[in-house]
């Protein structure tokens, strides 16, 4: 069954700072749900950005239309075009002299396709070898990451960020993100993770899951990572152009003019805080989770870590006290809130909760789903209405998976998803252990 509607509970603090330094984002984006929280430090300005531009860089990211992943992809594209050696060049133009070009010819009323021979140039034979070689690559990137385009929209999508603040020397933003996506009854959220705000996952009767809080203080393998970069840059001289004195304490990364002018940072990863480059880690912290479809996904900033929590270092013990009041059907209102009372409450705090809804709509059609040879799930294009299989098409442009049965056009479950939820109907889906055959009903 494919659920059509979810439920969002937000609380935010705003005005106990000079300026609004919390951020976040819950939206739909491409084919999932986009749920990100920013804390942003110095002022706002970074963080505010990044949740801006967050959903539209994501969804750009996950179709390669980033400007990285473009200016990335015609360079490889230039790099397989030119590693074409003489001698296949020579063989392809003997095996492949031409090429059709249609144009368009009318009679009477009618107007029909002619397609005319045009001699095969180098250009063309080089550009044709170099889609080919990228297609080849795309697939290998398939066989060790099956999950690599959306790996690869998440991880982008925090470069591009970085690559916009690059100007911003004293001021940045933690970044947590779920990119979330109902597949086979199930919630697959992909998390991908900058600093100390954190995405919190409960399943209704299991272990609280979180991200990885990248703190100066706690981080063990992000302090190993700075102490070797910090010691490289001793031993080469090789200087950031922003670095000019940098340091490891038990709390804080420091950077700066002098010693006496460095500033101290309590994060190990960041977005913004160019004075810093060389020794933050920039890359976000990848995972992926499959959890029921009643699992809870939250991000909150760490101003929720106040009380006992916080004096004693356990900040799991605010972050399951937080899941377990929502699951109970307390707000999230009235749980930050509660949270401000405590002592050492003096942060913004920001807690933002994403649940499936209850689906209680009759069923609208009931779908077949067909397994194929290589384990993946498809739905038959026939079987659906029109307005769903129109949308499907024209995102599709008619191409199935190849190698499933035989020229009929079909579908990822996660094209039916979509579609479901553009066309507002509610499905059941008949699971089967096999491809598709004619003879089956």
């Amino acid at each position: 069954m494919l659920h059509n509607e979810y439920k969002l509970d937000v609380y935010s603090t705003i005005g106990r700072r000079p300026m609004q330094e919390d951020y976040y984002v819950a939206q739909p984006v491409n084919l999932g749900f986009l749920l990100g929280v920013c804390d942003g430090h110095g002022i706002g300005l970074v963080s505010g950005h990044v949740a801006a531009r967050l959903p539209l860089y994501v969804d750009q990211g996950l179709s390669r239309e980033l400007p990285i992943q473009k200016k990335a992809d015609e360079a490889q594209f230039q790099a397989f075009r030119e590693e074409m050696s003489d001698a296949d060049m020579k063989a392809a133009l003997e095996a492949h002299p031409g090429y059709a070009v249609a144009r368009e010819r009318q009679e009477d009323d009618e107007i029909f396709p002619v397609y005319d021979s045009v001699p095969a140039t180098e250009d063309d034979i080089r550009g044709n070898y170099a889609y080919s070689r990228l297609g080849e690559l795309r697939r290998e990137r398939q066989d060790t990451d099956p999950l690599y385009e959306i790996h690869d929209a998440l991880r982008d999508t925090v470069a591009q960020l970085i690559e916009d603040m690059r100007g911003k020397k004293e001021i940045g933003t933690t970044l947590s993100m779920a990119y979330i996506r109902v597949v086979d009854d199930k919630l697959h959220i992909h998390t991908a993770q900058l600093g100390d705000s954190m995405i919190l996952i409960q399943p209704p009767d299991g272990e609280l899951i979180t991200t990885a809080a990248h703190n100066a203080a706690t981080h063990e393998a992000d302090r190993a990572e700075i102490q070797r970069r910090l010691e490289a840059i001793g031993e080469s001289g090789d200087i950031p152009p922003d670095l000019n004195w940098g340091a490891l304490s038990d709390s804080r990364v420091w950077a700066g003019v002098t010693m006496g002018s460095s500033r101290g940072l309590s994060v190990t990863r960041a977005i913004g805080d160019a004075m810093w480059d060389g020794l933050l880690i920039r890359e976000p912290e990848l995972a992926d989770h499959i959890v029921p479809l009643d699992s809870l996904v939250v991000g909150v900033t760490d101003g929720v870590l106040v009380g006992d929590a916080a004096k004693g270092g356990k900040p799991e013990w605010i972050y399951r006290e937080i899941t377990q009041r929502l699951l109970a059907g307390e707000t999230a209102q009235a749980i930050g809130q509660s949270l401000l009372e405590r002592e050492g409450s003096g942060d913004n705090l920001t807690i933002v909760a994403y649940r499936q809804a209850e689906d209680d709509r009759p069923v609208d059609l009931e779908v077949d789903v067909w397994a194929a040879p290589n384990g993946d799930h498809y739905v038959l294009l026939a079987d659906l209405p029109d307005e769903m299989r129109k949308g499907i098409e024209a995102i599709t442009f008619f191409v199935p998976i190849i190698g499933i049965h035989g020229g009929d056009h079909v579908t990822h479950i996660a094209h039916v998803d979509g579609q479901a939820r553009a066309c507002r109907l509610k499905l059941a889906l008949r699971y089967h252990d096999h491809p598709h055959k004619e003879d089956d009903p």
